[in-house]
């Protein structure tokens, strides 16, 4: 005697796609994303959002805010102590995870939520000011993923 078994129904399951990573970040920012690198704990990401353009840079390795923290004073003492660099000096950014710091002169962002450590380099808008609103911006998106 041959029994048969199935495991019901004849609809196929929907097929799910992975989410990129990217793309929900930007739509997040309120633009378009493509992952530009993705290895197992940096993943990068190329953004447009608002009129700007983005390198985004998610990195989850252990203790982002101890390294964090060390990027900060590394940068500090550098810029401020042994030399006097002032558009290389981190100026630090209320609002934006648990610690962030802006630099003007590579118009870079660096914040940490403590599981993450996301640095945003702003390609696009040029204007100083513009550059480091729109880095908040895409900051606070890509913690919030």
């Amino acid at each position: 005697m041959l029994g048969l078994a199935g495991c019901g129904g004849t609809t196929p399951a929907p097929v799910q796609r992975a989410v990129d990573p990217c793309a929900r970040m930007a739509t997040t920012a309120g633009g378009h994303g493509t992952v530009a690198a993705n290895d197992p704990q940096i993943l990068t990401c190329r953004l447009t959002a608002k009129g700007g353009a983005f390198r985004v840079i998610v990195d989850t390795a252990p203790q982002a805010l101890v390294r964090w923290q060390r990027a900060q004073v590394e940068r500090t003492q550098t810029t401020r102590e042994w030399a006097n660099i002032p558009a290389q000096q981190p100026v630090m950014v209320n609002g934006v995870g648990q610690g962030a710091f802006w630099v003007k002169a590579p118009r870079e962002l660096v914040c940490t939520d403590g599981r993450r450590l996301v640095t945003v380099r702003v390609l696009k808008p040029h204007a100083a000011t513009a550059a480091r609103r729109a880095a908040i911006q895409v900051a606070k998106a890509a913690l919030a993923r």
